[in-house]
């Protein structure tokens, strides 16, 4: 194998237009296969998004429950485009909150490719900026994020890093500060950001710079603080809280979830075709991240790629995000690995493009014909999951949760009470009354005694007309089911779905 150039000749500006083109075009066809492959694929978690958002649509404040400020919101800039998209088309027929959130992450996801693409705009980094968008598609850890913030939150971030690179300091810090809003721990960004310019440019950034960061994040803070009476949104302690109670297993469980594919990829892992597809897709970007990860230390000095403040400063966060969490204990939800897909994708890219240079006689006499080719074959390599989930039936579990609430929408009476440990969908669709959370994310009070194991606190405390469970009660959170206290004050009213996808629906009887 010849030895590969670090720094290669550019293609002719013409044929580096060209392959500009075809690649947007490839990144469009990956994005809307990821559209309709992943439109099946529903997070419990999205729809308290979804529910925030009609809420604040339909005039009943920024709320879960009307009446009750409480936000278990992660990101006040999601819900609000959530609640703008959906006053503006609602009366569209087949525009629905969930088809909404899928559209921003598709746009989101686009927004990211093609800025990545864009971002290695040097000719002679013309191959590695149409591999680059590819492998970040291609990452199967996409799947357990969509319906979430989290695309939104990604492409703001990586075009803060954008702006950055090309020294529009002002349009960084906003958009920084949008990511912010998007999801609060991108702030961490921020702090790696500021760091880089203060070694860098050896001061603090100009009063200007600084003001456009702070106004947007200053502007929900002294919203949040006077409409919530809080600052923090109310997810933070309740999920910290999941973990010192156990309900994710023992040990470093941020960490145990980096290496269990099923964590990482919980939106197609009910799949089995596609979970082959999966794992041969993880393999190959783990192989290309560890050895992109030697690459860039050894040619750090000799390579333009590496040496780009977005490479750079994009792997630096993921690195940090990681530490992060698992100091943290934060629970191994597949939505919060997603971010790593950027890092993953910087440093798979670099070995896979030395890889076709040295297969292409260094890339410099390739044709339009072989960059076509190219463009194509990684489309299609791309598409292959999103393809696959297309093919298969969908799961049903939330779908029973919306039919769980539409049977007590049908049965039961104004302004009942219902507790559940799932609350998206059954918030979403259930309209008759309250939802009282277990798990502590939208009813606060909860949280203290689910990080002591009080399961049932919420139960003894709240007294719900109505409690919805899995079929069978999940462990440990449910199973008092079967204890005498619960028997005596509940009995089952109906069970729907069938058994592996089923929930309880449970009734008070006592007074």
């Amino acid at each position: 194998m010849p030895e590969p150039r670090f720094q290669p000749e550019p293609l002719r500006r013409s044929d580096s237009r060209f392959l500009s083109r075809i690649t947007t075009i490839g990144i469009a066809v990956v994005v809307a296969s990821i559209y309709f492959g992943y439109l099946r694929i529903q997070n419990d978690d999205s729809y308290i998004f979804y529910s925030y958002a009609k809420n604040l649509a339909e005039g009943h404040g920024y709320v879960f429950n009307p009446g009750e400020r409480v936000n278990a919101t992660s990101s006040p800039l999601y819900t609000l485009l959530l609640a703008l998209c959906y006053m503006t088309f609602r009366f569209n027929p087949g525009v629905t909150l969930p088809v909404i959130g899928h559209l921003i992450g598709v746009a989101s996801l686009f927004a990211i490719g093609v800025v990545l693409r864009r971002a290695f705009r040097d000719p002679a980094d013309s191959l590695f900026a149409c591999l680059l968008p590819f492998v970040f598609l291609a990452n199967p850890l996409l799947s357990g994020a969509v319906g979430m913030e989290t695309f939104l939150t990604m492409a703001l971030a990586v075009g803060s890093l954008a702006a950055y690179a090309r020294d529009r300091k002002g349009w960084s810090a906003l958009l920084c500060s949008f990511a912010i809003l998007s999801r609060p721990d991108t702030l961490l960004l921020a702090a790696i950001l500021f760091t880089y310019e203060v070694l860098r440019q050896r001061r603090f950034p100009s009063f200007g710079v600084a003001i456009t960061f702070l106004l947007p994040i200053a502007a929900w803070l002294v919203f949040s603080g006077l409409y919530f009476g809080s600052l923090i949104p109310s997810t933070v302690d309740a999920k910290l809280a999941q973990t010192s109670a156990g309900l994710w297993g023992e040990g470093p469980v941020f960490l145990k979830g980096l290496f269990s594919g099923a964590t990482l990829c919980w939106g197609v892992s009910h799949y089995p075709e596609a979970v082959r597809i999966t794992v041969v897709l993880l393999g190959l970007l783990a192989f290309g991240t560890l050895t992109g990860s030697v690459m860039s230390l050894v040619l750090f000095r000799r390579s333009s790629i590496v040496r780009h403040p977005m490479f750079h400063v994009a792997v630096i966060w993921n690195f940090l995000y990681v530490l992060a969490y698992i100091i943290l204990d934060a629970p191994a939800y597949s939505w919060y690995y997603t971010p790593l897909s950027l890092g993953m994708a910087l440093l798979a890219a670099l070995p896979f493009e030395t890889l076709i240079r040295s297969s292409f006689s260094n890339w410099v006499p390739a044709s339009r014909m072989v960059s076509t080719g190219l463009v194509a074959a990684l489309t299609l390599v791309a598409v292959m999951l999103p393809l696959t989930v297309s093919r298969m039936p969908a799961t049903e579990r939330k779908g029973t949760h919306r039919l769980a609430a539409e049977w007590l929408n049908a049965k039961v009476p104004g302004g009942t009470s219902v507790g559940a440990n799932d609350i998206g969908v059954l918030r979403f669709y259930y309209e008759k009354g309250p939802i009282i959370d277990g798990a502590g994310l939208v009813t606060p009070a909860v949280v203290d005694h689910l990080r002591r194991g009080e399961y049932s606190w919420y139960i003894r405390e709240y007294r719900p007309a109505y409690l919805m469970f899995i079929e069978p009660p999940r462990s440990p959170v449910e199973l008092f089911a079967h204890e005498a206290w619960f028997q005596k004050e509940y009995v089952t009213d109906t069970v729907i779905g069938d058994q592996g996808n089923a929930v309880r629906i449970w009734r008070r009887i006592t007074s």
